[in-house]
């Protein structure tokens, strides 16, 4: 019995160990999240991998917050060519991670500050923001199988533009002077 009492308190030791090894790890883990550095790099990972979904291109800010409960970007721009198609001075998101292993994104708040749309349609009828986004490539994945939840979206204080160049370059339109509004 004193035998099997010894290698009992050495399973229990090495199991207690164990946990706190990995406990330490966590910690270590969740405290790298929280640097400047951890999101600076994955800023530029972001940046990189939206990028190539757009015909155009991204400006992404400093990321501030955690990744537990909730973060926010101080600023976010999409570029079409040299043309801003979207801007908003900052983007604050808040979710539940408790249900991320059941695919369920739950966000509670998602606030987009001062947030700027410019929507232009070419003259031969096309929109920017329909060829800002690449085809997506449905031969390398499956179906996205995740349920997105948002309970509460605010927009402060935003404007959008339209020019619709397709419409004012028709023969029976009226020439328009700079003060001019037009609505359709």
């Amino acid at each position: 019995d004193r035998r099997a009492m010894n290698v009992l308190k050495r399973i229990l030791k090495i199991v207690g160990t164990t946990i706190l090894i990995l406990l330490a790890i966590v910690i270590l883990l969740v405290g790298f999240t929280q640097t400047s550095f951890f999101k600076g790099r994955l800023r530029t990972i972001i940046v990189s991998n939206l990028s190539t979904q757009f015909n155009g291109s991204l400006y992404v800010g400093t990321i501030r917050g955690n990744f537990f409960t909730g973060f926010s970007v101080d600023s976010v721009a999409i570029f079409r060519g040299s043309d801003i198609v979207f801007s908003a001075n900052s983007i604050t998101v808040k979710y539940d991670p408790l249900l991320l292993p059941q695919k369920q994104l739950h966000i509670n708040s998602l606030i987009i500050e001062q947030p700027i749309a410019h929507f232009v349609r070419s003259k031969k009828g096309d929109w920017n923001f329909i060829q800002l986004i690449k085809a997506a490539d449905t031969s390398s994945g499956g179906t996205f199988d995740w349920t997105i939840i948002l309970d509460d979206v605010q927009l402060k204080r935003g404007s959008a533009s339209l020019v619709d160049s397709l419409s004012l370059s028709s023969p029976d339109h009226l020439p328009l002077s700079d003060s001019t509004v037009e609505y359709h």
